[in-house]
């Protein structure tokens, strides 16, 4: 059975509430995991182990990103933990802002591709394990085509819109002008995100299967603020912690073997 590690962004407690929890590890007391500078409301920092719809879970409580003044490598230092303890399977999840009139906020959406445009990759560095001891990572594929596929038929049958698209990933913390989102829908992305890129590439370095959920906040190049951005994660909170109760529960039954 697989063991899955699933990476929350804001306020998405309605994920973890629905766990068996085992125990809880605060980040501090990890070895490895960056103390960074900048906090950000709403990412407890934990690491929640047990089992979600009878799949093992480890369920990563907020996540760092690049503007708390750390870098692409220690962002992904939750990929990493979760890949030595025995996780082949990432589920991420993100605030995202949206870049189409497709997409309105408090939807959700499945990542079909990314588009890092970070300038900083967590495989820079001797450290980084590889699976052939190069670090020339194929990220064709990078979000699973068979996990996409099992969260549109859960979300399907419990009456939720999934939509999908391809996520631009940036550094922030500021929001994009209305030039800079006229340039990302030019260039085909749907959603626009402050992470998931280091996290995904860390994964698809590692030989995880990924799939990322994005939590439609807001539109691009609109005006927005953290607390607007904060109320609309809660219209969308119960339908995202469905949707990935469904999957793990999929997974359990041996949905999507490799």
């Amino acid at each position: 059975m697989s063991r899955v590690a699933i990476i929350l962004g804001s306020n998405c407690e309605s994920v973890s509430d629905r766990m068996e929890v085992e125990k809880v590890i605060p980040y501090e007391e990890i070895s490895g995991f960056p103390q960074a500078p900048v906090k950000v409301p709403g990412h407890a920092l934990e690491v929640l182990v047990g089992s979600l719809d009878g799949t093992e879970a480890l369920c990563y409580s907020g996540r760092y990103h690049r503007y708390q003044g750390i870098s692409a490598y220690d962002v992904a230092a939750l990929v990493r933990h979760a890949y030595h303890a025995g996780c082949d399977t990432l589920i991420i999840t993100t605030g995202a802002a949206a870049l189409t009139d497709e997409l309105s906020a408090g939807s959700l959406m499945a990542v079909t591709d990314q588009v890092d445009l970070t300038g900083e990759s967590p495989l820079v560095g001797p450290t980084m394990l590889f699976p052939d001891d190069v670090p020339f990572v194929d990220m064709c594929g990078a979000y699973d085509r068979q996990l996409i596929d099992i969260a549109c038929q859960v979300a399907k049958k419990a009456g939720i819109a999934l939509a999908q698209g391809v996520a631009a990933c940036t550094v922030g913390p500021q929001y994009l002008t209305r030039a800079e989102a006229g340039v990302l829908r030019r260039l085909g992305c749907s959603t626009v995100t402050l992470s998931l890129a280091a996290e995904v590439i860390q994964a698809r370095a590692l030989g995880m299967r990924v799939l990322g959920l994005c939590n439609i906040t807001s539109h691009a190049g609109a005006p927005s603020n953290h607390r607007s951005t904060d109320e609309m994660l809660d219209q969308t909170k119960a339908d995202l912690g469905l949707l990935v109760s469904g999957v793990l529960a999929r997974l359990a039954g041996g949905a999507a073997s490799r």
